[in-house]
């Protein structure tokens, strides 16, 4: 990953958030806070309707982004040790769609986790 250092590793495709994907979060996690139902926009939403919870905007953010890198050689498999430094400065709406693009910042070798042979932790933005 060395010779990618600062360059962008890869795109996503487009992806839409819909309303579904919304619900179906909402009710997986027990968050049903109205600003995220199909109606919010009619209830006085600030955001003049429906938007994303945090945590899903999250989530689709790994998969994209997953989408998004090429696959590492010699990698049995990659683990998601961690986040730093993770805010939602603007809403998500309903129906946006939106894709992955990945740089890598940072890659160095760290203590291997428990059940692993090596470790490297990448930062990517």
């Amino acid at each position: 990953l060395q010779d990618k250092m600062g360059g962008e590793l890869g795109v996503s495709g487009w992806f839409e958030v819909t309303q579904e994907r919304v619900d179906t979060f909402a009710v997986t996690t027990g968050d049903p806070q109205w600003i995220h139902g199909r109606d919010a926009g009619e209830q006085g939403s600030p955001f003049g309707g429906p938007i994303a919870h945090g945590n899903l905007t999250l989530c689709l953010a790994y998969l994209l982004a997953t989408e998004a890198m090429p696959p590492l050689k010699d990698a049995a498999t990659g683990l998601n040790y961690g986040l730093n430094r993770v805010r939602f400065p603007t809403p998500l709406p309903v129906g946006a769609r939106i894709r992955g693009r990945v740089t890598l910042v940072s890659a160095k070798p760290v203590t291997p986790l428990p059940g692993t042979s090596e470790g490297y932790e990448n930062v990517i933005r």
